[in-house]
């Protein structure tokens, strides 16, 4: 196909490949590694010098991943869209890359771009650029791709500068996922598609890479590839000069096969662990699978990529590793052996040099070398057996087969057409009806547990979903399962605790810890299990152990955030700002965006009366997680502060919308509808607050108020009387009802409630109301007597003095109740204002 086609052909792929992921891009953050690799991780949320060092040295292999993600966030925050849409984009530029890489292989651009068709579209490609955490997979591709053709071009051409930028290009695959060490692997396969020479400098190309991959972080490392590309690039009449014999043929081979030996060593001593060496991280975690059992973990999985590459039905995102039984694989482990036959068949035509089409041998070698590190013949880290995302780039020596057989096989170019579009259609249909399991943590591992209701860490996950959507009770009924099916995934532990301390039960959730403790084994779970321990035993009144056990797990590990804002929000209640400031900005330190630290550094500078700067960090708290309620709450506080009522109600509005079962939410909105005189609507609030608390006092009392507004004086006393059937020993509880009875002219029932205040607590205010409740009785004399006392104890009081004034002026005392009349109208007592001018 003439290269005029080129843009035609690409302008089809990028648009073709947008559109098919386009309803993707609205998708949340899913609960699985991407609060680890994202939302949960402060090392992408600023680009410094440290963050970038510290993920290199801690992260080296998926370094250039984690770098994509600060450039994300720094330009557009926890959006989760931008970073689908970055997914997405990258993807759209590996299927461009492919039609590039197989077309010029092939020399045949058509077969390309049916290749580059199928790679777009195939539904294993889903979690590869769906799923945000899998930045990796489409990363290591895009470098990956570019080195391969950088490789292909340096064959081509025999410009040594393509050697070099394909040598950069598979240094940044490598540190994008370690799939990507197998790219200078690859490099010997565009050797055989152009028939290149076996030497000792073919060899060492690779040699030097792969070394320089795995010691980059060693000053000898550079060295020694200096000194490599020192050599690489010199004359070749000066190489002979200093080396001036040719090494034999056969010794070269020897030096070639050695080379690739020392290559595997790293690579074992990389993936293997000394003992427990074939560990796995299993739902029983007792299962330990010995060598002759990887044999068929390894053809088990490349039989499922193979049967998943034709017929891309029943996927799922977990696949987990089988239990034995009584010490022996299921059945289906066995039988998928019999792969080999077939591989054993074409190995032995390829050796015997038999007439199979170099294509074949490319596309089949292509897919077997860059599958190989994910088929357990080493072990590798995570829980699963196989992985749709583990062949994104392996799939693409099988899609150069089908490219170039339906492009060259099949005569009828009309038929090739028919059978592209034919196959890509329903790969199509396929990948768009898997889409919407990865929108969200519920779709995504209810879907899973469709498929196999065992997978405890599916449950686990489905729990904190619900945790964070504030559903408590539907989060302790999964959590409870998952423990049931693991009972030694310390995280399970961890979280049953969080739920059960979120439904005020920490008794219970203490027991938790305490059994995640038995099973924890990092030091971070161990200092987990002591904060929240911590947590618990403060909010159970136990202050000197819950600090305790706070200090205790910032001694552990230093670097878990909530620990120093857990210990902040002690200082906080205890009146020690300083410290509690110090502690939230170690929290915030480490991680920059955690909403609960925001909040809690907003309200301590609220409390110290910097309320714009307090809105500051309740706005960055709601911004990082707009599901938590306090901020938007504390907002609202702020808004009150400022007599804004309308912003107040705003914000206890999204207070509510946050979490629908925010309680104080409700009740702050209540109290504004009050205030503005829209008694039903408070009533409403007030009512749902008792639906779920029929003892919630505040509720109460306040619903009382509005009833009473409204002239349901009777409904209103009801809810009186059950605050003090509640709470027979609060005063508050008899002056609230004795001012209403007051208001309802009842004056006696409303002194013997301030009586009954005044039996338990003398405050002037109860003396100033049943003072002002015997002068409704015309008890002057005990009306003068409380109010005088109240004065006793509060003489700043401009009502009292204001009340006291009109009991004198009708006993006949005039100047004497002038005199405090006067007084209280200095005090601004509105009242004594328009009477003052009648004493002077």
């Amino acid at each position: 196909m003439a290269s005029a086609y080129h843009k035609y052909f690409i302008a089809v792929l990028a648009v073709f490949t947008f559109l098919l992921y386009f309803q993707t891009i609205n998708y949340q953050f899913i609960h699985w590694d991407d609060d680890k690799q994202v939302t949960d991780n402060p090392r992408i949320k600023q680009i410094s010098k440290e963050n970038i060092v510290h993920n290199f040295n801690y992260e080296r292999y998926t370094a250039i991943s984690l770098y994509s993600y600060m450039v994300d966030y720094r330009l557009w925050g926890q959006n989760a869209a931008a970073f689908r849409m970055a997914n997405i984009l990258l993807h759209l530029l590996n299927v461009v890359l492919v039609y590039f890489l197989i077309g010029l292989l092939l020399g045949n651009f058509r077969a390309g771009f049916f290749a580059a068709l199928l790679f777009a579209c195939h539904p294993l490609r889903v979690e590869s650029v769906v799923w945000i955490s899998e930045r990796k997979d489409v990363l290591f591709a895009f470098w990956g791709l570019l080195a391969l053709l950088g490789y292909r071009r340096y064959i081509v051409t025999e410009w040594r500068g393509f050697y070099v930028i394909a040598f950069v290009l598979s240094l940044l695959s490598a540190f994008s996922k370690i799939q990507g060490i197998l790219i200078p692997v690859s490099f010997f396969l565009i050797d055989y598609w152009y028939k290149r020479k076996v030497t000792l400098r073919m060899a060492s190309e690779k040699l030097i890479l792969l070394f320089f991959i795995f010691f980059i972080s060693n000053k000898w490392a550079w060295l020694i590839v200096a000194g490599y590309f020192s050599w690489f690039f010199l004359p070749e009449k000066i190489k002979t000069r200093l080396v001036p014999f040719k090494l034999p043929d056969r010794k070269t081979m020897i030096l070639v096969l050695s080379a690739l030996f020392v290559t595997g060593l790293p690579l074992f001593i990389y993936f293997t662990n000394a003992f427990g060496i074939w560990e796995v991280n299993t739902p029983s975690k007792s299962a330990l699978f010995g060598f002759g059992d990887r044999i068929f973990l390894a053809t088990y999985s490349f039989s499922h990529y193979l049967i998943k590459f034709i017929a891309p039905i029943t996927l799922s995102a977990v696949y987990p590793y089988p239990v034995l039984t009584d010490g022996s694989l299921p059945v289906i482990y066995y039988l998928s052996s019999l792969v080999i036959i077939p591989l054993l068949i074409f190995i032995y035509y390829v050796v015997s040099k038999k007439n199979i089409s170099r294509v074949i041998i490319f596309g089949v070698a292509f897919f077997i070398l860059n599958i190989s590190i994910v088929l357990h013949i080493l072990p590798i880290e995570g829980r699963l057996v196989v992985a749709d995302r583990y062949t994104y780039i392996a799939y693409t020596g099988l899609f150069l087969i089908a490219g170039w057989f339906i492009a060259t096989r099949i005569r009828s170019i009309k038929v090739q057409w028919i059978i592209i579009i034919s196959a890509a259609g329903l790969l199509s249909a396929r990948n768009i009806t898997r889409q919407p399991v990865w929108e969200n943590t519920a779709t995504l591992f209810t879907d899973v547990l469709q498929k196999d209701s065992t997978i405890a860490f599916a449950v686990n996950n489905l729990a904190v979903y619900e945790l964070y959507g504030n559903r408590f009770g539907h989060a302790l009924e999964l959590i409870n399962r998952s423990v049931e099916l693991d009972s030694t995934d310390p995280m399970s532990w961890y979280n049953r605790g969080l739920i059960l301390f979120n439904l005020k039960r920490p008794q219970e959730a203490l027991e938790s810890y305490r059994t995640m403790l038995q099973h924890a084994y990092l030091s971070e779970d161990t200092a987990l299990a002591m904060n929240d321990m911590g947590q618990c035993y403060l909010s159970m009144g136990n202050t000197a152990e819950g600090v305790t056990y706070l200090r205790r797990a910032i001694s552990i590990s230093d670097k878990i955030p909530s620990g120093y804002n857990n210990l902040g929000w002690y200082y906080y209640l205890t009146s020690q700002p300083d410290s509690a400031e110090m502690m939230f900005r170690k929290a915030l330190k480490l991680n920059p965006d955690y909403p609960e630290a925001l909040n809690n550094m907003g309200s301590l500078l609220f409390s110290q009366g910097k309320g714009d700067s307090a809105l500051y960090y309740f706005n960055l708290a709601i911004r990082n997680r707009p599901s938590y309620a306090l901020p938007s709450n504390n907002k609202g506080y702020y808004y009150l502060m400022k007599n804004d009522l309308n912003s107040a109600l705003q914000s206890f509005n999204q207070a509510i919308e946050a979490d629908p079962g925010f309680l104080e939410g409700y009740l702050n909105r209540a109290w504004i509808y009050y205030n503005q005189k829209q008694y039903d609507k408070a009533i409403n609030d007030y009512n749902f607050i008792l639906s779920r608390d029929s003892n919630y006092v505040t509720a109460l009392t306040n619903r009382g108020f509005s009833l009473f507004m409204l002239g349901k004086k009777e409904e209103a006393m009801k809810d009186f009387n059950a605050v003090i059937r509640i709470q027979p020993s609060n005063p508050e509880a008899y002056l609230t009802r004795g001012r209403a009875l007051l208001q309802s002219r009842e004056p006696e029932k409303a002194v013997a409630d301030f009586s009954a205040a005044l039996a338990i607590k003398e405050t002037d205010l109860y003396f100033q109301q049943r003072g002002i409740a015997y002068a409704e009785m015309k008890n002057m004399k005990m009306a003068e007597k409380d109010l005088r006392k109240s004065l006793s104890m509060n003489n700043e009081n401009a009502e009292t003095w204001y009340y006291l004034g009109r009991i004198l002026i009708e006993t006949g005392n005039k100047k004497a109740g002038c005199d405090c009349i006067l007084k209280s109208a200095e005090k601004g007592y509105q009242p004594a204002v328009k009477e003052a001018e009648q004493c002077r």
